[in-house]
């Protein structure tokens, strides 16, 4: 079930919202891709104080080495003190490894 978003952003109320008895899991890209959008470190924790325990929230934060604003923070902070929180990250945006290929030369099927 997708949460409307507010100006290309995710809305923590509008999440909220749609959490249900048989929620499992939340899924925030923060900061968002393609948009650029981000939601504060506030604004996630509320949302992970809004959650029941048994909703797992997943932080992904592949590009979080781009925000500089003083209210981000990727979430780590959650990871550590809540046991809902997990971070998906990701090294190949920062260091512009998206087209690197590792390894021998791919081949097409026969």
């Amino acid at each position: 079930m997708r949460a409307t978003e507010t100006d290309l952003t995710a809305d923590v109320d509008r999440l909220l919202e749609k959490v249900t008895p048989r929620t499992k899991v939340v899924f925030l890209a923060n900061p968002n891709n393609p948009t650029g959008t981000y939601l504060s470190f506030s604004e996630v924790k509320r949302l992970q104080a809004g959650l029941p325990a048994h909703v797992l929230l997943v932080l992904d934060a592949a590009y979080a080495e781009y925000v500089t604003r003083n209210d981000y923070a990727a979430g780590i902070e959650l990871v550590a003190t809540c046991e809902n929180v997990v971070m998906t990250r990701t090294f190949s945006k920062i260091y512009g490894l998206a087209n690197l290929r590792l390894g021998g030369p791919m081949r097409r099927p026969q």
